[in-house]
């Protein structure tokens, strides 16, 4: 016959193998006045209390949960596992969240950082420059000058911009209407150019302006009437504003 243990109201939890006397552990015990049960811990602090890992064959539904432990949060392996947020909740990640396998994702989640889709590829950069294009020293020509309005590249004023030909990485084509940005003063390389317009003309002859891509930003510019304009006999200042998407 089992040797009967002397039966008290809480404290350690007596257990046997089926023969000989029953035994116990200072480490599993029963707190009477708490309710609480513990487990390789003399003094639970919640209702279960377990010091070390717990293994769950099926399914556990735990309501209100804070899971916390070694060096990760939480961890979910082997394949099939998931982790369901409710509709309504809330799922906060304070530090990095790194997912190595595929991610669906249902709905768009509202971002908190400046993050640039684009094309999806990796690293695109949003900038915006203003252009000022005046009159260049020498006859037939213009100068420009590149500054950063937000992100934006900068280039100091870059004199005699003659038609036909590239100086200091601006190209005027040979009618002297096109101008063009080249990819040699940009940072990165331009993979778009969102927008392109004239902030301020001096004297009473106002331009328009169309934009396009290839090699860099170009700007077409012209007469309010649709003509090409060409910049060489434009008499005063143009500032042209430049939002743009570079790969770096």
């Amino acid at each position: 016959m089992l040797g009967l243990p002397t039966l008290k109201p809480e404290g350690p939890i007596p257990f046997g193998a089926g023969t000989g006397a029953f035994n116990s552990e200072a480490n599993l015990v029963w707190i009477t006045a708490t309710k609480r049960l513990g487990i390789r811990t003399a003094a639970p602090t919640a209702e279960i209390d377990v010091v070390g890992s717990i293994v769950a064959s099926g399914t556990s539904t735990i309501n209100g949960a804070v899971l916390t432990g070694g060096a990760n949060t939480f961890n979910i392996t082997n394949g099939t596992a998931s982790l369901d947020v409710a509709a309504g909740a809330t799922l906060n990640v304070d530090a990095n969240l790194t997912v190595s396998g595929a991610a669906t994702i249902s709905e768009t989640p509202p971002l908190n950082a400046n993050v640039l889709k684009g094309d999806g590829t990796a690293g695109r950069v949003l900038r915006q420059s203003k252009l000022l294009i005046e009159d260049g020293t020498n006859a037939n020509t213009i100068k420009c000058t590149l500054t950063s309005t937000w992100n934006g590249d900068v280039l100091a004023v870059v004199d005699n911009i003659a038609k036909g030909a590239t100086t200091g990485g601006y190209t005027l084509n040979a009618t002297g209407y096109l101008l063009t940005i080249t990819n040699t003063i940009i940072t990165g390389d331009a993979v778009a150019l969102l927008f392109a317009g004239i902030l301020v003309t001096s004297y009473n002859e106002a331009l328009t302006i169309n934009y396009s891509m290839s090699g860099g930003l170009i700007l077409n510019f012209a007469t309010l009437l649709g003509a090409d304009r060409d910049l060489t006999t434009y008499t005063g200042v143009c500032y042209v504003n430049l939002v743009y998407v570079t790969t770096a």
